[in-house]
């Protein structure tokens, strides 16, 4: 837009040139716009990406910025002076890769500069409507609780962790889903992460449920640590799926012999479920052996006062046995998924694995069996104040935690007094 004049005397003439530059370099050439780099963008799905976009060119004019087809919902402004900006909030559905491209067109040429730009969203999977209730109005000391929600469609599956009195119920809930970075988390509310032994492997649809599982190889297994309680009452959940039978195939179990505890399915018992404590590790027995490839629900409770040993496979009580005082006292606090002492390793899948610190009864051990996402009466008392926290996964993530309302136990069931 500007005049450079150079003015040149030679032998006292004088000659004057003129350039006059509209898009026209010096050397006759049209300098095309430049579009600053953006480079790859990301978000999670219902949270808001924005950026801004800007060009420039060396003829001095601005460019104007341009999309290609935008996803749904996404918007494109063009503020007019070589500056854009981006805006976008994914919905639920809305996760994976998007790539979009990002013009600065010339006004006087047909020159244009581009850039494709990765937009990725991240599947955040949710639930809503989450509500706890009793079976009658009057939440009474016989009502069962129950946890309903409903899971936003990238959902899958969710954990529901239970609080009595402001304290988690369970010393571990591992449901293995999630996604890489979470399948080793603890959801009980107790923070008891996992870590590995050897090489397991994950599978994402390998569970009972067709969600994430674990792998076991006979040399791998899942160490949760010190956390199994010390001579104690205890209760030990896990669903199965033995792949091998030549194995002593531990399910949960201790990390040392000494004081310790098993749940497993040796060859050497017939591959029958079984499980002990303290030096005597077939106090109760399952007198059916486990098949190969074939999913169970397998749980065993223990009450300390009462030497009540309990074992359980597919909601059902297959044996139990009140233990001799010599071998209630546990000094191992430690809890292998699918190992003992570190060894005679589980071979084949496990899944949903839970420790609880008391004896569940019956009803609770079917209940869970079944699916159910409640509390039965057996488990409560007057003045508990019960509360349910959801955490809703997706094949590789882990949505944010929700809670229920409180619910509290406020009355006695009392028969009808004639007056």
């Amino acid at each position: 837009m500007g005049k450079f004049v150079r003015m040149v005397k030679k032998s006292a003439v004088y000659a004057l040139i003129l350039f006059s530059i509209i898009g026209i370099s010096a050397a006759g050439q049209s300098f095309p716009p430049e579009l600053s780099p953006i480079g790859a963008q990301a978000t999670t799905e219902n949270v808001n990406l924005s950026f801004g976009v800007s060009a420039s060119d060396g003829d001095g004019t601005t460019p104007t910025l341009t999309t290609s087809t935008l996803p749904s919902g996404a918007g494109f402004t063009d503020n007019g002076d070589g500056t854009g900006s981006f805006s976008w909030t994914p919905t639920y559905l809305q996760s994976g890769t998007y790539n979009v491209t990002f013009y600065a067109n010339d006004v006087v040429t047909t020159d244009i500069d581009s850039e494709i730009v990765a937009i990725t969203v991240t599947d955040v999977p949710s639930v809503n409507s989450v509500v706890l209730s009793a079976s009658s109005p009057s939440n009474l000391t016989t009502d069962d609780l129950e946890c309903t929600y409903t899971l936003v469609p990238d959902a899958k599956t969710a954990a529901v962790a239970w609080y009595r009195n402001g304290s988690p119920q369970m010393s571990l809930l591992v449901p293995f889903e999630g996604g890489a970075s979470n399948n080793l988390l603890d959801f009980s509310g107790s923070g008891n992460n996992l870590t590995v032994g050897g090489d397991p492997t994950w599978d994402t649809t390998g569970g009972f449920d067709g969600n994430g599982a674990y792998l076991l190889d006979g040399s791998d297994y899942l160490d949760a640590g010190v956390v199994f309680p010390q001579s104690s009452s205890y209760t030990k959940v896990a669903y199965v799926r033995m792949n091998d039978a030549n194995s002593s195939n531990n399910i949960m179990s201790s990390g040392e012999i000494a004081g310790g505890h098993v749940l497993y399915a040796s060859q050497s018992q017939g591959n029958r479920l079984s499980a002990g404590q303290a030096g005597s590790w077939n106090l109760v027995q399952d007198p059916t052996p486990l098949d190969t490839g074939l999913w169970y629900f397998t749980a065993v409770t223990f009450d300390y006062s009462s030497g009540l040993m309990s074992l359980y496979k597919d909601g059902a009580l297959v044996d139990s046995a009140t233990i001799a005082a010599i071998y209630r006292d546990v000094s191992d606090t430690v809890l292998q998924i699918g190992a003992f002492n570190s060894g005679s390793a589980w071979r084949g899948f496990v899944d949903d694995v839970r420790l609880y610190n008391y004896a569940l009864s019956p009803e609770q051990v079917l209940a869970l069996y079944n699916g159910s996402d409640s509390i039965k009466s057996t488990e409560t008392s007057l003045g508990d104040v019960w509360r349910a926290d959801v955490t809703p996964f997706s094949e590789i993530a882990a949505g944010t935690m929700v809670s229920s309302n409180n619910l509290t136990i406020s009355y006695v069931n009392q028969p009808p007094v004639l007056a």
